[in-house]
Formats: structure tokens, sequence, C-alpha cells
């Protein structure tokens, strides 16, 4: 009878640990493919903060291996409808990547100007929240996002100097784990992507950051732009994974390097082979 007891004791005790161990591991993680335990932290409240990149496989990475999100595959298949100004600009601009790429670009970020936003962001890079501002590293640049309340409010055309290349930017929580962020203000220089895709000053750029939990944010933008597309840009959703902090590596853009590639890449790629199939 002792034994029965001790049995039903130890039985008890090996379930009750068992039962303890699932609920911890539900809470901690989850088994990947490779028998890894992967991290399931739930997301923090009101807080985007640390170094995104894209996650990889993601469907908002071109078929071209574009880092844009947008302008994917050939004929621009997601690209709303041009207006006729967007076609004339669209028709107008040189990509030096991608489906629409010419060996003689006018690409203005291959020529060192500021890429601009919203090109810039669709390599989102890191986000910093401090009282009242986000602060956005983007490359070798950086914008800031208002986040005291105030509204959005911006310069006429005429009066948009520098300040044009980045737009202005106000930020809000829409809920405790989606971040709302409306720009405007922008000149008409920039490249909405490396293939060419054109806006004006017009354009308006909502963009919305949701953490699913502590390791992923989706990222969704809608470009607002009556003057280049008959409707509203609605970009492909990334999903973005959180980066180990460390040291970040200065990115400045280089003249020399692109005059290098433009020399030895795209101008070979024009010439014709002689006889024997070779370039000179």
């Amino acid at each position: 009878m002792k034994i029965r007891v001790l049995s039903s004791i130890i039985s008890l005790a090996v379930a009750i640990v068992l039962a303890s161990s699932l609920v911890l591991l539900a809470q901690t993680g989850q088994q990947d493919g490779a028998g890894k335990t992967k991290s399931v932290e739930p997301a923090p409240k009101r807080n985007i903060s640390g170094t995104w990149v894209k996650k990889p496989g993601d469907p908002s990475l071109s078929s071209i291996h574009s880092l844009t999100g947008v302008g994917r595959g050939p004929g621009f298949v997601d690209m709303p409808p041009l207006t006729p100004w967007g076609q004339a600009k669209f028709d107008a601009n040189k990509p030096g990547y991608g489906v629409h790429q010419q060996p003689e670009g006018n690409d203005p970020d291959l020529r060192c100007m500021p890429a601009g936003v919203p090109r810039l962001i669709w390599g989102v890079g890191e986000l910093i929240q401090l009282p009242d501002k986000v602060v956005q590293i983007l490359g070798g640049t950086w914008r800031m996002i208002a986040t005291d309340g105030r509204p959005l409010k911006v310069d006429p055309p005429e009066l948009r100097y520098d300040s044009g290349w980045m737009g202005v930017s106000v930020g809000h929580w829409e809920d405790d784990y989606t971040f709302v962020v409306e720009s405007a203000g922008f000149n008409d220089k920039t490249w909405i992507s490396e293939e060419g895709i054109p806006h004006s000053d017009e354009m308006k750029l909502e963009e919305r950051y949701t953490r699913v939990d502590h390791d992923t944010l989706l990222f969704n933008a809608t470009i607002d732009d009556p003057k280049t597309f008959k409707t509203l840009y609605k970009v492909t959703p990334a999903t973005l994974k959180l980066r180990p902090s460390g040291v970040r590596v200065a990115n400045f853009c280089n003249p020399e390097a692109e005059a290098l590639f433009q020399e030895r890449i795209r101008s070979q790629a024009i010439k014709a082979p002689d006889e024997d199939g070779n370039i000179h």
C-alpha cells in the first residue's frame, strides 16, 4: 500500500514538473526547424527603438533584389497608374539598377544628392525614441519625427530649401503597439525608389509601424500624391526583425566609387564585342 501511495506521489510530482516546463517553454520561446528555442517575448508597449532589418524572403523584397519594396518585377505591376505629369517624370528618370536601368543614369542618389524620403525608409535602419521625438537613422543620414503633439505643418514649395529633401514628419501612437508617422513638405527632386519611380512636391506619406512581438515589427506605407499617381500607392507591407545592437559603421556617399562602377560595369555593358566576343 505504501509503495502504491509513493508511486502515485512520484507520478503526480513528475506531471507537475512536466506541466510547469511546458508553460515555461510557451512563455519563453518555441522550437524552430533546427530544434533551437527562439524568443517569442511579448512586444513592449509604445516602444519601437532598435535596429530593424527586413526579414529574409519577405515579399516586399523585389524580384530584382531591390530593397525598396516598390516597383517589383517587369512592368512595375504594383505601381498605380501615372498621371501625364507622373509619366513624363518617370520617362525622364534613368535608374542605374532594376528592370528599368540604363547605362547612363541620372539617379540623384548615385550622384551623391540626398536620397530623401520615402526611398531611404525602405531599409528602415535604426529607430531611437526620445521624450519629444523619434530619430530615424537612415544609411548615412537621419530624420526627426516630432512626437510632442504638434500638427503637421509645412512651408509652401517655393520656401522648401534643404528641408525639402527629407520633408517634415510628425508621429503619434495609435495604440500601445502601432506608431503612425505622417510626412509632407517634400521637394520633387528625389525618387520613391531606385527603379526611378517619381513623386511630386505634393506627396504625402503615411507610415505605420506595428510591433507584433519583441523581435518583429510590421511596416506599412501609403503614398498620397495625386499629381503623380491616379490612385493611392499602397506599398507592400514588410516584416522587420530586430537586430542585436552594435556599433554602426558610418556610410558616406562617395562620388568616386559611383564613377568607377559606371566606368567598369555600366559603360562596358553597352560596348559591342569584337569578332572574338571580347569587349575592350
